[in-house]
């Protein structure tokens, strides 16, 4: 059980004292608390309506937006609330707070919730915050097929909290089957979306701005937690593909073709020779990328991975691929086991090609790989794109087992 928990009017409901207490259980004493209490401190608002102003009154609660400290003074006015209760999982990013109950059945779930929805209650209360229950909602994840709670209806303070089947976690829209479908699909919306500001620009702007456009507008959405939603197959990702080489086509200079002319019968003009000119990775590869980065760090630069992460890589990549457990179809197109056999297989093929890989540095590591990409994505005639260029989604033959072998030969 997800538990997506909404606060009503965060930074604005911070209590200043008990976040001065807070900031002194914490150690921030003395002259530093003296700065925190008179940066917070003898503040006063007013309200102005048609000419009609009110009367000023002295703020006591709420830490200032817009501000580096703003975000900073609310994570640690929450940091507690994780110790509510130990068996759920607590994960907090600003004023975003998620909550993660498991459990063998849905019995040992829904007992669980009550004993955490009390205690959410209550520290919510002596907190001064406030829940905003239309937008708490819950999502249930199993692998036995049943995604709800039988008749059982989860409440908050009385009030029932909607089930979610699709939710947007940290921005990423995530399904209760982790098909990341929904996620594609918006941001897909969004690529076309952005090409018609690239239209827009096109003859206006000189070719190094468009370039910069691009990367803005394009490549950055393409490059946010790939990890998570682009470890599909090559079908999943083909929107995105589409709207990318649309976009391409939006910076290369002079008259371009965009659409299939049916009364000439002139297809769209190709993109694959402008992606080389302009060194830019499709989101095949720019995936492809992230994956052997993170894979490298995990192995050797486990010290700049949270400890959350780097639990789930303990020993992943000194094991042969088939081994790893397996027990759902979409783990093979999980970092788990897809991001392992990537991670050897490009190294393998890249130290064949005397492309070694540096993973002793990570810029190195970066140059390299993108130059390796590049070469893999050019590779072919440069007016047709072959599987040879999406190495994210061609898997080699798996290599026979000696008994298999033996059993052949018999």
């Amino acid at each position: 059980m997800l538990l997506l928990i909404d606060f009503s009017k965060a930074f604005d409901m911070v209590d200043h004292q008990i976040l001065l207490c807070k900031l002194s259980h914490y150690g921030i004493r003395g002259i530093a608390l003296n700065l925190f209490e008179s940066y917070l401190g003898g503040r006063r608002q007013t309200v102005t309506i048609n000419n009609a102003k009110s009367e000023e009154k002295a703020l006591i609660h709420g830490v200032p937006q817009g501000s580096i400290l703003g975000p900073l003074l609310f994570v640690i006015y929450i940091n507690d609330m994780p110790n509510i209760q130990k068996l759920a999982k607590f994960i907090l990013y600003a004023d975003d707070a998620n909550i993660i109950i498991t459990g063998y059945n849905h019995h040992e779930i829904i007992s669980k919730y009550h004993e955490l929805s009390d205690m959410l209650s209550k520290w919510v209360t002596c907190n001064g915050l406030m829940l905003n229950l239309k937008k708490t909602n819950y999502m249930i994840f199993s692998n036995i097929g049943s995604n709800d709670l039988g008749n059982y209806q989860p409440t908050m303070n009385n009030r029932p909290i909607e089930q979610k089947h699709v939710s947007k976690f940290l921005g990423v829209l995530m399904d209760d089957r982790l098909q990341w479908t929904h996620h594609i699909k918006s941001l897909s919306t969004k690529i076309y979306r952005n090409c018609g500001i690239l239209y827009k620009m096109k003859g206006i702007l000189p070719q190094k701005a468009m370039l910069i456009l691009y990367h803005s507008f394009i490549q950055s959405h393409l490059n946010y937690c790939s990890l998570v939603w682009g470890m599909g197959t090559k079908n999943s990702l083909k929107t995105l593909f589409v709207g990318q080489k649309k976009a391409v086509r939006a910076i290369i200079p002079g008259y371009v073709n965009y659409y299939y002319n049916k009364k000439t019968d002139e297809p769209p003009k190709h993109t694959k020779q402008a992606f080389t000119d302009h060194k830019i990775l499709t989101v095949h590869s720019l995936i492809l990328k992230n994956v052997i980065l993170f894979m490298c760090k995990s192995q050797y630069y486990a010290h700049l991975l949270p400890i959350s992460i780097t639990k789930l890589f303990t020993n992943i990549l000194n094991h042969s691929v088939e081994t790893i457990p397996q027990r759902l179809i979409t783990q093979t197109h999980s970092m788990f086991v897809k991001g392992a056999r990537l991670y050897n297989e490009v190294l393998e093929e890249a130290t064949e090609a005397n492309s070694t890989l540096p993973t002793h540095s990570l810029v190195g590591l970066k140059n390299k790989l993108k130059i390796y990409l590049m070469t893999i994505q050019s590779m072919g005639r440069s007016t047709e794109w072959v599987p040879e260029n999406f190495r994210l989604c061609t898997q080699k033959a798996k290599r026979k087992s000696p008994r298999l072998h033996n059993l052949t030969q018999t």
